[in-house]
């Protein structure tokens, strides 16, 4: 799915998405109060394995 579709599937417009964004560029944005960061290995917290995935350089 791109982001045109994943836009229109969520009814996200560009003004909206311009709105969001704007806090998270300006770095004027608040966690919610109640929310936890969590800081360390994502292992810790989703009790998974981790898999190592190698990209050709020719890919990025």
């Amino acid at each position: 799915m791109n982001v045109n579709d994943f836009m229109a599937k969520h009814d996200i417009t560009d003004a909206d998405l311009e709105r969001i964004a704007t806090p998270f560029e300006n770095g004027c944005f608040e966690l919610e109060p109640d929310r936890k960061e969590f800081s360390g290995s994502h292992l810790e917290a989703v009790c998974t394995r981790r898999v190592t995935v190698i990209h050709d350089e020719k890919d990025t």
